[in-house]
């Protein structure tokens, strides 16, 4: 349920808490939610799943050519320092706010003009971002095989998983 989510700290309710506007709530329901949030001591697991999602795209700049490769380095960008400003009890959601967080004001360009920004304006900035809030590959133990990186998104759920599956697998040489 919705109170569950925000008793363990849900991102996805931190962000409907913080900013969300009510419209109709005749059951009162919003408010009931409002109070059970808890900020968790870490997302580590956010930020690690996040992070292997952009080094994945990041070693591969031909992904930048695709739309959808693009969302989801900005959806790794972002779930980082949503992340990391949850930790600190100062959420931060939009792309101005975010930037504000980050002290990188040439983020919230990157993340609102995430499809026509140049590839390696966009790499640049998602590099600097993940390496900075993010985990390292030392931190993530990751691997060097291109196969063995699918794999390990692969073994994750949300969108790591969904990155690696709409990936063309490799053909072995034989």
């Amino acid at each position: 349920t919705l109170r569950a989510k925000a008793a363990s700290g849900d991102l996805f309710v931190l962000h409907i808490t913080s900013e969300g506007k009510l419209l109709h709530d005749t059951a009162e329901v919003f408010p009931r939610v409002c109070e059970s949030f808890r900020y968790r001591t870490s997302y580590e697991n956010e930020i690690r799943e996040a992070s292997c999602v952009n080094w994945f795209i990041l070693e591969r700049p031909n992904l930048l050519h695709s739309r959808t490769m693009r969302k989801r380095l900005i959806w790794g960008l972002r779930t980082i320092l949503i992340a990391r400003s949850a930790e600190e009890r100062t959420p931060a959601f939009s792309s101005s706010a975010l930037a504000d967080f980050a002290n990188v004001p040439e983020l919230k360009s990157a993340v609102d003009d995430r499809y026509s920004l140049e590839p390696a304006a966009l790499r640049e900035i998602c590099t600097r971002i993940t390496s900075t809030f993010g985990f390292s590959h030392a931190a993530l133990s990751w691997p060097s095989d291109a196969d063995a990186q699918k794999e390990l998104l692969s073994a994750m759920s949300g969108i790591a998983k969904i990155t690696a599956e709409g990936l063309p697998r490799r053909r072995k040489k034989s």
